[in-house]
């Protein structure tokens, strides 16, 4: 019927075109897994990130700025602040005692007007418990 060297023969094709397309299906999926990190690395993989800007459940954000005689350059740093891109964000701008024009500054560009807030005294004992 078939001689030994014909069997031997079919099996060795057999083998070989099993072996060619499992190699071949792992070099695609390293090439897939290369294009994919290299997506990943390089930013593209923020495709979700307007998910985040989008929801309601995204937790505002508060940027504490120290200004202490940062009259040259507040102004520029207050306008790059301003231009990033977040759902919700408050600015604060801390100016403890300057002894130069920032408030000032800060008041002429961004026309700032003073604001009274009034904030509820809290007892001593209560403070002691959250301080220590």
């Amino acid at each position: 019927m078939f001689s030994m060297d014909y069997v031997y023969k079919c099996f060795e094709y057999i083998v070989l075109t099993y072996f060619f397309v499992y190699n071949s299906i792992n070099l695609l999926c390293l090439v897939i897994a290369r294009i994919d990190v290299k997506r990943k690395i390089t930013g593209i993989g923020f495709e979700d990130l307007d998910i985040a800007m989008n929801s309601p459940f995204t937790p505002p954000l508060s940027i504490i700025v120290p200004a202490y005689n940062e009259e040259s350059s507040i102004v520029e740093s207050i306008r790059s602040l301003l231009n990033l891109q977040f759902p919700r964000f408050e600015i604060i701008v801390v100016n403890d005692g300057s002894h130069d024009k920032t408030l000032e500054t800060l008041r002429h560009v961004f026309n700032m007007k003073p604001a009274d807030i009034n904030y509820a005294e809290t007892s001593r004992s209560c403070t002691q418990i959250c301080c220590c």
